[in-house]
């Protein structure tokens, strides 16, 4: 690019030299004015030829000039770095990227010319709830990886308890959500790509709390056993999709219907992500067929969202089917204590994007044209969702306790087989004495 540029370059100059006068056109005229007017006429002549092409050289090529790298380089933009004369920056006017974030500085410069409620409340109130939830659920995360280590070793495991794996995954949940959030504040250029790894953790997580519920019935196929020998139940009539509950037959958890609850959680792992990352992709690169979302908030929720709106309900319909059929088994676990903590937060920092969609209407958060509204309001849901997600992390150590894991193994649950001591070796028998008899 630059090297063409380069070219570019040469070839305007060596224009420039072409239409400059040479001495040879000068000297005439320099001759006849310096007999008119003397040497100092001769001197203000020649330069005002020379102004004089290069202004019409200025007029009639600059916008061919602009012309041409404007479709030399359609997709490059450049944001100018923030000056010692408080000049404001320069952002894109057309192109693949979002209008909202593409005019945005760099994390440096951000920090330097955010907006004052940028600077001294959404970035220091973010970056301390997040560091509050990170010691929390940090500390708690080390307690059951190092009880997790204690129990492989005692048990001569090669693996720690799934259990462990299962509850340090979800309670990553609450740190890693939060530290998106920060950094989208940090860095509001990258609010997109943040979001983007916020819901594919969010997905994983789902899972593993799906596993935790079956780490905690011991075995899979002795849980299974279990689940079948309670009594039926209104499976498919549970909620968020239970406007049906009347009309749904009672049944019993099988293998067949638990593999399908199995299957509901499991595609919100690839749909959650995939319908996120369509809809910022539509929203801030290329829009669909053309064509942008409606400005209607609710029409562009169902546009945008719905898929992924669907998507999550289907997960959270297998996770109730699956924690009403454990539930006979493991109240004493507080399964509903656990279950409660993620959907809360789920459903908060949906209500967050609601309510701040709803506020907007009432109330002009910024009417900076770089940091303009979209970027405020975004800016205000991901530092609300720092501080909501504190309360939550304080739940945590009570909601997880270490000591599920004493109680499991109390029952015999904690490892998928018995837990067992490597099997004695059996004596060898002497060898028989064969007598060769000649």
């Amino acid at each position: 690019m630059y090297v063409v540029r380069f070219f570019v370059f040469l070839s305007f100059a060596s224009q420039i030299a072409a239409r400059l006068p040479s001495t040879r056109d000068t000297q005439p005229i320099g001759r006849s004015v310096l007999i008119q007017d003397g040497e100092h006429a001769l001197e203000d002549q020649g330069s005002k030829v020379e102004d004089d092409l290069l202004l019409d050289f200025s007029a009639s090529q600059e916008e061919e000039v602009n012309r041409f790298f404007a479709e030399l380089t359609p997709f490059i933009f450049k944001v100018e770095q923030v000056s010692s004369n408080n000049q404001p920056a320069q952002y894109p006017r057309h192109g693949p990227l979002s209008q909202q974030y593409a005019r945005l500085p760099f994390a440096q410069e951000h920090i330097h010319m955010a907006p004052k409620p940028f600077r001294y409340i959404i970035i220091p109130i973010a970056g301390l709830s997040f560091l509050v939830t990170f010691l929390i659920s940090g500390r708690l995360v080390l307690a059951h990886f190092a009880e997790g280590e204690r129990r492989r070793v005692e048990e001569r495991k090669v693996f720690r308890p799934k259990i462990t794996t299962s509850i340090i995954y979800v309670v990553l949940l609450f740190p890693v959500i939060s530290f998106m959030s920060f950094m989208s504040c940090v860095a509001p250029r990258n609010t997109v790509l943040l979001l983007v790894v916020a819901r594919s953790y969010e997905a994983i997580a789902m899972f593993a709390f799906f596993e935790l519920l079956v780490c905690m019935m011991g075995d899979p196929e002795e849980a299974v056993t279990q689940m079948e020998q309670q009594e039926p139940f209104k499976i498919y009539g549970m909620p968020p999709l239970f406007c049906f509950y009347p009309c749904v037959p009672k049944m019993t958890m099988n293998r067949d219907r638990f593999i399908i609850a199995r299957n509901l959680v499991l595609q919100y792992c690839f749909f959650g992500p995939l319908t996120y990352l369509s809809h910022a992709w539509n929203n801030g690169y290329v829009p669909w067929f053309g064509s942008r979302e409606p400005k209607q908030w609710v029409a562009r929720h169902l546009v945008g969202h719905g898929a992924k709106l669907l998507s999550t309900l289907l997960c959270f319909w297998g996770l109730f089917q699956l924690y009403k059929a454990t539930h006979f088994r493991l109240h004493e676990l507080e399964t509903t204590k656990k279950f409660a903590l993620i959907k809360i937060m789920l459903i908060l920092c949906e209500a967050i994007n609601l309510a701040m969609y709803v506020a907007k209407k009432f109330y002009d958060f910024s009417d900076d044209p770089v940091y303009n509204e979209e970027v405020m309001v975004n800016a205000w849901i991901q530092m609300a969702t720092c501080v909501l997600i504190v309360p939550l992390a304080c739940c945590l150590p009570s909601a997880f306790p270490v000591a599920d894991l004493e109680f499991l193994d109390s029952e015999k649950r904690l490892w998928s087989s018995p837990s067992s001591y490597l099997p004695e070796s059996k004596p060898l028998k002497p060898p028989q004495q064969v007598q060769i008899v000649c």
